[in-house]
């Protein structure tokens, strides 16, 4: 049974009793107060569920080490050594309201190891908030004999050694979402010493959705005679039966010029079944503003092509009227790019995607009594 919940937004919940990236005792037992600001826009506090897990992260895995199903709690952690490997305890918030929709924050704690040594994190700044993909700088400053100084973040996660000052690496951002960056640096004789960990944020990109707003910016047109079909029914990618087709969507694109494009995807809707293998060829118009689809014969395949092309090896659509995974496009993030780099490309330009190839997919086309014409969607960061 699949339930959908129209108009419900997922609770919003924030760590607030515990400092993060903060220390605790590897001599003595660690009591932690467990409390957290905790909201939702649709459910009162009582139709809210509350989970609270404490890990013991040990190298690059953790394990459960106690659970508390109430708004607040006190959790123990024992203490850890410090002899070199890697400690650290994830405290983890899970909150449900009550359609199901869940939202999870985690704070962590490292050892407070007491040694001749020291190490710190001096690059990226603590609340440092970073674009996906980015390329991140991590540096780190020690005191004392040290032989070498491990990076990791969210302390299971090992991204690299160095054994000299200075202490850097790159790495290169993940999703978007919540990490802790620290340091754990190797003390002659004396086992190691852990720095406080470092809170960064990865940001989440910008969507951006458009469709075929006319019916004149969708078209197929005929390889072989040059005609081109502006207000037909259906969109035929590959072949229309067996002549060659070449379809263009002509869609306005609200992403600002240079901006770093991290995700993008043609939705279609199957205007009918079709199970034959197909591999489809997806290319733009390579210009800052795509002109209108006009009815002159080969008015699509006459137009300049973008270098980068994107191959779509299209799933079997099983029924008419499919708009789901099977009906999109791999990502076509590089494509895009290329059109937003442009010197002349601005904000709310036209893109003019194309696509030919074998095989036969029938997707629906614009028609303004529904919602079906194919929809582009893009992730950007500015």
């Amino acid at each position: 049974l699949l339930n959908v919940h129209i108009d419900n937004t997922p609770p919003s919940v924030d760590i607030t009793s515990i400092q993060n990236g903060s220390r605790y005792s590897t001599t003595d037992l660690t009591y932690v107060n467990l409390a957290a600001s905790v909201s939702d826009a649709e459910h009162g506090p009582a139709e809210l569920s509350h989970r609270w897990q404490v890990y013991l992260v040990h190298d690059n895995h953790k394990h459960l080490a106690d659970e508390f199903y109430a708004q607040t709690a006190q959790a123990t952690l024992l203490p850890t050594s410090c002899s070199g490997i890697s400690y650290a305890y994830e405290i983890r918030l899970i909150v449900t309201d009550a359609d199901g929709l869940q939202t999870t924050d985690s704070v962590y704690l490292f050892p407070d190891c007491n040694s001749s040594g020291s190490v710190a994190i001096t690059s990226p700044a603590s609340g440092a908030v970073i674009d996906p993909g980015a390329l991140v700088d991590i540096q780190a400053q020690s005191s004392g004999v040290i032989t070498r100084v491990d990076i990791r973040v969210n302390g299971d996660q090992l991204l690299g050694m160095d054994y000299a000052p200075p202490y850097q690496l790159d790495w290169t951002a993940g999703a978007p979402g919540s990490y802790v960056l620290n340091a754990l640096a190797m003390v002659d004789n004396e086992g190691s010493v852990c720095s406080l960990g470092v809170p960064i944020r990865v940001r989440q990109p910008t969507r951006v959705l458009a469709g075929v707003a006319r019916v004149r910016d969708d078209a197929q047109e005929n390889k072989l005679s040059g005609e081109v079909v502006r207000n037909g029914s259906e969109l035929n990618l590959g072949l229309n039966k067996t002549t060659p087709t070449l379809v263009g969507l002509r869609i306005p694109v609200n992403v600002p010029a240079g901006a770093t494009i991290t995700g993008a995807w043609v939705q279609f809707g199957a205007e009918d079944r079709d199970t034959r293998a197909s591999q489809l060829s997806v290319t733009a118009e390579a210009a800052d503003h795509a002109a209108p689809i006009r009815k002159t014969a080969y008015g699509l395949s006459s137009r300049p092509r973008t270098s980068t092309e994107v191959i779509w090896k299209a799933a079997i659509w099983r029924y008419p009227g499919a708009r789901g995974a099977r009906q999109t496009t791999p990502d076509l993030s590089p494509l895009l790019q290329e059109l937003v780099n442009r010197p002349g490309w601005q904000s709310g330009n036209h893109v003019l995607l194309l696509f030919e190839g074998f095989g036969q997919r029938r997707a629906q086309a614009y028609d303004r009594r529904d919602r079906y014409e194919p929809a582009l969607l893009v992730e950007f960061v500015p």
